[in-house]
C-alpha cells in the first residue's frame, strides 16, 4: 500500500505534463491522417505541443481502417478520407481543450470554427461510443453487450441493439 501510495503521489507531482489547456495551439501542417479521428500534425514554435504530435480527437471513435470486418473498414477509409479532406481544405485549424498524454494528445479540433468531432458524428462517421461499429457491423455478442448496459437507460436503444445482434 505504501508503495503504491508513493506512486500515486509521482504521478500526482508530474501532473505537469497531463495538463488541461484553454489555449488553442494553431496547426501549421497535417503530416498524416491515420483514421478519422487520429492524425499527425505539426505545430509551430514556441507552443508546448511544438513539433509533430499525434492528434486523438476528444470523445469521439471512428470505425478502424485495418480491421478484419469488412464493412467497419469500408466506413473507416470513407472517414479517414473525409476527414484528410476537410484537415486540406480548411484555412485555419486549432486544437482546443487538449490535454498532452505519453502517446500524443486528446483534443477538440477547430476547423474554420466547425468542430470537428460534432461533424464526424452528425455524419455517421464517428461515435462517441468505444466499439460502436465493431458491435454495430461485425460482433453480435458486443451489440448484445450494448443492449444490456442500454436496458435500463434507455428501452428503445436497448432493443434496437438486440435487434442488431440477430442479424
Amino acid at each position: 500500500l505504501a508503495t503504491f501510495l508513493l506512486l500515486f503521489a509521482s504521478l500526482s507531482a508530474n501532473s505537469e505534463s497531463y495538463y488541461v489547456s484553454n489555449n488553442p495551439a494553431t496547426v501549421s501542417n497535417v503530416v498524416e491522417v491515420i483514421q478519422g479521428h487520429k492524425f499527425i500534425v505539426d505545430i509551430a514554435e514556441p507552443h508546448p505541443l511544438a513539433g509533430n504530435i499525434t492528434i486523438f480527437l476528444a470523445e469521439t471513435y471512428s470505425p478502424k481502417v485495418e480491421t478484419p470486418c469488412v464493412k467497419e473498414s469500408e466506413l473507416g477509409i470513407q472517414a479517414k478520407e473525409y476527414v484528410a479532406q476537410q484537415l486540406a481544405t480548411a484555412k485555419n485549424i486549432e486544437l482546443t481543450h487538449y490535454r498532452k498524454t505519453s502517446k500524443g494528445a486528446i483534443a477538440g479540433v477547430s476547423l474554420d470554427g466547425l468542430d470537428l468531432a460534432e461533424d464526424l458524428i452528425k455524419k455517421g462517421l464517428a461515435s462517441k461510443e468505444y466499439y460502436y461499429f465493431r458491435a454495430y457491423y461485425c460482433n453480435a455478442y458486443m451489440a448484445l453487450e450494448f443492449g444490456w448496459k442500454a436496458e435500463n437507460e434507455d428501452s428503445l436503444k436497448a432493443i434496437s441493439w438486440f435487434k442488431r445482434s440477430l442479424f
